[in-house]
C-alpha cells in the first residue's frame, strides 16, 4: 500500500448540515466528487449533504437499504492510512469505538461512518455496534456485508469488525478481531454466549468470556469503554479480566469519546450534558471505593488515567501491561440536527430513516477522526500490524490533532549499550546505570479540523514505581503514591525543528544511578494546566454562557516503558 503524506489542506473543513440536500434510504442517488466540486461543494459538504443516510460516495449510482449497495469505483481523494517519514515507521491513527444504525441509539450506515473517517485521516477502525439480543440475531448478519463492501471501496482503509459487549458485571467494551473467514462467526457466538444483555450477568460470566476469547486464534482484543462513567469498572475486575486473559485483555480508554457533549444546549440556551456524557453519581452496582470525583472528567480525559498515581498508575505499578485508548464513541454528530426512527429496531436489526424528523441536537459525538486519536506505531500497513501495536503498547492518544508524531525512547548505560526501547517494552537496566530518556514530538503544520494550529504549551515526563502494591494493598488498589511528574518540558527545555510536516520538539532527561523498578510515561497540553493532576472539566449543566471548548483543552498520553533494575 502507499505510503504517501496525510493531504494537508484542512480548508475545506465545514460541519454545518445542509438539510436541503439530505436524501433518504430507499432512493438512488448519483453523486460524483468532481461535479460537486464544480458546483461549488466541497468533500466534506459533500458527505453532510448525505445527511443521515450514510451513502457510499463513488463515481457511479448510489442506492441502500439494509445491505450495502456494490460500488464499481471507489471513493475518490481517499486519505492515506499513514506515512513513513518519522524514523521509519508508520504513524497510522485509528478509533475502535464506532456504532452505526445497527445500534438501537444510533443512526448512520457503516459506509456513511467509513467514508467519515476516511475523510478525517484515520487509517485504522472498528464497528462496534452494542450487544444485545436484537443485535445477536438480526443486525450481525446484516453489519457484516455492509463492512466488507466498505473494505473494497476503501482500500486504504483498515475495518475491524468488533462489537461494542455489555461486559457482565460491568460496563461496555470492545471487543475487535481480526479479518479471517471466521471473524462474523467469532463475533456472534461469544455475544451469544457471554454479552451481559443476554445471559447472567455476572463478574464469573466475564471472566469465562475473556477466556472463550483467549481460545480464539487469531486472538481478538478487549478493551474497556469509559471505565469511570458508571463506577461499574471496580479495580479488582480490572485485574482478573488481565489475569483471565492477558493476552486479549489489554486497556481501557483513556480518552472517552462524546467529547463534544459538553456543547449541548437546550432551546433556552442552557447546557444540559457533560463532556463525555459523564458527570454522574454513584448508581446501584457501582464500585463503592470510587470518590465523587471518579465519575467526571480532566481534560476530556477519564479519572483512572487523568489522576497523577491513581488507578492506571496502581495497575502499571503492579507491572501490568495495561494501555489506554482514545476514540469518538461515534453514535450520532453533534451538529446533526436530525433524529430518526428506532422503533422497530427490535424487529429489523437497524435504525429505519423511514420516518426522520427534526429537533434540536441531543447528540455529543464527534465523526471519527475529527476530535480523538489512537495512533499505532507499525512497521507495516495491515490489519495484522495494526493489532500487534495495540497489544505490545505501540500507541499514543491525541486530542484535536495537538500533536501526530511521537517517539519515546529509553536507553541504560552512559553509551547506551546499543539498546534503545519505546513504548510497551521493558528495559534492562544494571543498578547503577544511567538510564537517558529521548522524547521527540511533532506538532503538525496542517490545521485542526477546527481550523486551527494548537501549539504544545508544556509536556510532563512521569515516572512511577514498579512495586507490585496490590499483593499487600489488593485487587482493589486504586493508588501508587510513587508516581510524580519527574519533570515538565517547556518551550525553553526542548530543541525546535522544522521538518517536513510540523516542527519537532526534542527533549532529554537522564535517570542518574537507577537502583529499582519503574515506568516512565508522557503526556502534553496545549493549555497552561501544570498540577500533578489536571483540573476537572468544568459542569455547565443548567447555565448559559460560553461555556468551555473542547478545543481549547487539548491534550495527548502516551503508553508507558518500563525499566526493570537488575
Amino acid at each position: 500500500m502507499s505510503s504517501h503524506h496525510h493531504d494537508s489542506d484542512h480548508s475545506h473543513h465545514h460541519h454545518d448540515l445542509d438539510h436541503s440536500h439530505c436524501c433518504s434510504l430507499g432512493e438512488d442517488y448519483e453523486l460524483n466528487i468532481e461535479e460537486q466540486r464544480k458546483q461549488g461543494l466541497t468533500r466534506r459538504q459533500a458527505l453532510t449533504a448525505l445527511g443521515a443516510s450514510g451513502l457510499l460516495i463513488a463515481g457511479g449510482a448510489i442506492s441502500a437499504g439494509p445491505a450495502f449497495a456494490a460500488t464499481t469505483q471507489t471513493f475518490q481523494n481517499y486519505q492515506p492510512q499513514g506515512s513513513d517519514d518519522f524514523d521509519g515507521f508508520f504513524y497510522i491513527s485509528g478509533d475502535h469505538h464506532i456504532h452505526t444504525r445497527y445500534s438501537p441509539d444510533a443512526k448512520y450506515a457503516v459506509q456513511r461512518q467509513v467514508a467519515e473517517a476516511n475523510y478525517h485521516g484515520l487509517g485504522w477502525m472498528v464497528i462496534t455496534d452494542h450487544g444485545g439480543a436484537a443485535h445477536n440475531k438480526l443486525s450481525v448478519d446484516l453489519t457484516y456485508p455492509d463492512v466488507v463492501r466498505a473494505r473494497e471501496a476503501f482500500p486504504n482503509m483498515l475495518v475491524f469488525t468488533g462489537l461494542e459487549m455489555n461486559i457482565p458485571g460491568g460496563e461496555h467494551g470492545t471487543v475487535m478481531v481480526e479479518p479471517t473467514t471466521q471473524e462474523r462467526d467469532q463475533i456472534k457466538q461469544f455475544e451469544l454466549m457471554y454479552d451481559g444483555a443476554i445471559v447472567l450477568n455476572s463478574e464469573e460470566t466475564a471472566l469465562a468470556g475473556l477466556r472463550y476469547l483467549d481460545g480464539l486464534s487469531p486472538k481478538p482484543l478487549f478493551f474497556a469503554n469509559h471505565p469511570a462513567r458508571r463506577g461499574l469498572d471496580s479495580p479488582h475486575e480490572i485485574r482478573n479480566w488481565k489475569s483471565a486473559a492477558p493476552d486479549v485483555a489489554y486497556g481501557f480508554e483513556g480518552a472517552p469519546g462524546h467529547q463534544a457533549a459538553g456543547l449541548i444546549r437546550d432551546k433556552d440556551g442552557k447546557f444540559i450534558a457533560y463532556r463525555g456524557f459523564y458527570g454522574n453519581t454513584a448508581e446501584a452496582g457501582a464500585f463503592p471505593g470510587y470518590p465523587p470525583e471518579s465519575y467526571f472528567t480532566y481534560g476530556g480525559f477519564d479519572w483512572m488515567t487523568a489522576k497523577l498515581g491513581g488507578l492506571w498508575d496502581s495497575l502499571l505499578g503492579d507491572g501490568l501491561r495495561w494501555w489506554i485508548t482514545a476514540n469518538s464513541d461515534s453514535h450520532k454528530y453533534y451538529n446533526d440536527l436530525q433524529d430518526v426512527d428506532n422503533t422497530n429496531y427490535n424487529t429489523v436489526g437497524y435504525v429505519s430513516e423511514a420516518d426522520r424528523y427534526f429537533q434540536r441536537p441531543t447528540y455529543g459525538d464527534f465523526r471519527p477522526g475529527e476530535y480523538s486519536r489512537t495512533y499505532a506505531i507499525v512497521k507495516e500497513q495491515s490489519y495484522g500490524a495494526i493489532m500487534g501495536a495495540l497489544r505490545g503498547g505501540k500507541s499514543f492518544v491525541v486530542q484535536g490533532d495537538l500533536i501526530d508524531r511521537l517517539k519515546f525512547t529509553a536507553a541504560a548505560g552512559r553509551s547506551h549499550q546499543g539498546v534503545e526501547v519505546s513504548l510497551g517494552d521493558t528495559l534492562n537496566a544494571k543498578k547503577g546505570d544511567d538510564v537517558t530518556v529521548t522524547i521527540k514530538v511533532r506538532v503538525p503544520s496542517a490545521p485542526n479540523w477546527n481550523k486551527a494550529r494548537p501549539n504544545v504549551d508544556h509536556v510532563d515526563l512521569i515516572a512511577g514505581d514498579i512495586n507490585y502494591l496490590s499483593k499487600q494493598a489488593g485487587l482493589d488498589n486504586q493508588n501508587n503514591p510513587s508516581t510524580h511528574v519527574v519533570r515538565t518540558f517547556g518551550k525553553h527545555d526542548w530543541h525546535e525543528k522544522w521538518e517536513q510536516g510540523g516542527l519537532v520538539l526534542t527533549m532529554e532527561h537522564v535517570f542518574r544511578r537507577v537502583d529499582h523498578d519503574f515506568y516512565i510515561r508522557l503526556r502534553g497540553t496545549n493549555t497552561d494546566d501544570r498540577r500533578p493532576t489536571p483540573k476537572m472539566d468544568p459542569d455547565m449543566r443548567g447555565q448559559t454562557g460560553a461555556g468551555e471548548s473542547p478545543w481549547d483543552d487539548l491534550w495527548f498520553y502516551c503508553n508507558p516503558i518500563f525499566v526493570q533494575v537488575k
